[in-house]
């Protein structure tokens, strides 16, 4: 216990409240989710105290998580990676400065925008050992039939404790 409670996460956790909700028993529907998403995150900023807000898929030390098979378009090897879909302003929270490239902007979340990723340091280099994984073309794996489209690597963010403080799995964000 003692070992795990002086482990360093990867990201500040002091002065942080995460939570989890579920707005579809309230009534949301799939419809209405993104603008009350969006209108979230906006009244959390708003709200006097608060430095940062920022909204999550998965929330940091969630065991379960959303684990896929990724791999870089036109490659065969493949790379177990947990994935969370989260707004611009997380890895400023979580990861802080990136390690390079750009972090994500609110154009990348309009519905016809290109799709982008950032990536954990360690499957950077992992999936591109001897140049940047920046630009790099990458894709989930799926059915024979899956519709996936790839998306563009346009960050590196440090490895963090994601799933829990023993784990840092690589992540796709």
């Amino acid at each position: 216990m003692r070992s795990l409670a002086t482990r360093n996460p990867g990201f500040d956790s002091s002065n942080l409240l995460v939570f989890g909700l579920r707005p579809g028993t309230s009534g949301y529907t799939e419809e209405s989710l993104p603008n009350f998403y969006l209108q979230l995150e906006q009244r959390l900023a708003a709200t006097p105290g608060v430095q940062h807000a920022a909204l999550a898929l998965m929330r940091p030390m969630n065991q379960e998580g959303w684990w896929e098979d990724f791999r870089e378009v036109g490659k065969s090897k493949t790379y177990p990676t947990t994935i969370n879909g989260v707004t611009p302003s997380y890895l400023n929270i979580f990861s802080g400065q990136l390690k390079a490239g750009r972090n994500f902007t609110m154009a990348d979340m309009a519905p016809n925008a290109p799709k982008v990723a950032i990536l954990s340091e360690d499957l950077a280099k992992s999936m591109s050992p001897n140049r940047s994984a920046l630009g790099l073309r990458i894709h989930q794996l799926g059915g024979p039939n899956s519709k996936i489209e790839p998306v563009e690597v346009v960050g590196i963010a440090p490895a963090i404790a994601f799933n829990s403080m023993k784990d840092r799995p690589m992540v796709v964000w």
